[in-house]
């Protein structure tokens, strides 16, 4: 039996991971709305849920999840499309029923967000309304050193990373 030689180098950690190549990254998967309402069963799921019922009874001491999915899988294929026609119109209703409650959780994410928006009270919106009325035509807020004071450093970095095409007349304003 040969030694190993000295020479070899470990294998690296990172490539024994599943999807681990140089260059990629791995990204995470967006979380999954817990309220959303779920996809409708196929036909076939439809008369899996009716044939297990079915298998329990004969097969009492059946534990295998296997041997259960092997059998229906067996039998629906033996069915013809007559036999197969009243799983398929179930099959239908739920998925004409899972659009009904799709559109009405859309809907409710959708209409949600302006509540939220809506939220404010009159006074709120007010108060918006006038910040708009202080403005100048440059675009400087009168009335509030605060305001103007806080746009500044944003101005001028924007300007040192020429971001905004200023000449260098515009950019006196920003300092004065």
């Amino acid at each position: 039996m040969p030694k190993a030689s000295s020479d070899a180098k470990p294998a690296d950690s990172r490539l024994k991971r599943k999807g681990a190549a140089v260059g990629r990254k791995q990204t995470k998967k967006a979380a999954k709305d817990p309220n959303k309402p779920k996809r409708p069963p196929s036909a076939f799921f439809v008369f899996m849920a009716d044939f297990r019922e079915e298998f329990k009874k004969e097969n009492p001491n059946n534990k295998s999840v296997a041997a259960v999915g092997k059998a229906c899988g067996s039998k629906w294929k033996e069915m013809s499309d007559a036999e197969k026609a009243p799983y398929v119109a179930k099959a239908a209703k739920k998925k004409e029923e899972y659009e009904k409650t799709l559109r009405a959780y859309t809907n409710g994410l959708a209409s949600g967000k302006e509540e939220e928006e809506s939220d404010k009270s009159k006074s709120e919106v007010n108060d918006e309304d006038d910040d708009d009325e202080n403005v100048d035509s440059k675009g400087w807020v009168q009335g509030s050193s605060n305001a103007n004071t806080a746009i500044i450093p944003l101005l001028i970095h924007a300007w040192e990373t020429k971001c905004l095409n200023l000449s260098y007349h515009d950019s006196s304003m920003l300092v004065g």
